[in-house]
């Protein structure tokens, strides 16, 4: 079920940009993996809207880039924050550790299944640090 989910938020195009973006938000890279997210968005208003993305990456990387895009979207900057500290908090947890937060289902119990992979979870994680940094 989750790499069903994983592999339909990586194909998803609602919010990838599939050129580079020349003044990004915020942008992080991974040297280890390659990964790397371009953030674009307004935060004017006090809200985020219009967050798109650019990614080169792998599937997973993608997929969270998605995800945020599709959970941060239109959200106000103190939910945005909130947000992301309870995903941080669940990619950081243990591979037992569900899921309890009341948005984002069933992308981020997805994306925390990736943490049977401890090096992936740079992947999942790099988006929403970019979020944050920009935060």
């Amino acid at each position: 079920m989750y790499e069903d989910t994983l592999l339909q938020l990586s194909k998803d195009t609602q919010f990838r940009i599939s050129e580079p973006i020349s003044s990004p938000l915020s942008e992080r890279r991974n040297p280890a993996c390659g990964d790397e997210v371009s953030l674009s968005a307004d935060l004017r208003h006090g809200k985020i809207e219009k967050l798109s993305f650019h990614a080169q990456g792998c599937a997973v990387c993608v997929a969270s880039s998605t995800a945020l895009s599709i959970h941060l979207n239109g959200c106000d900057l103190e939910t945005a924050r909130t947000r992301i500290n309870q995903a941080m908090d669940f990619f950081n947890s243990d591979s037992t550790t569900e899921w309890r937060a009341d948005w984002g289902a069933p992308d981020l119990p997805a994306l925390g299944a990736v943490r049977a992979r401890p090096m992936r979870m740079h992947c999942v994680k790099l988006p929403w640090l970019a979020l944050q940094d920009a935060l």
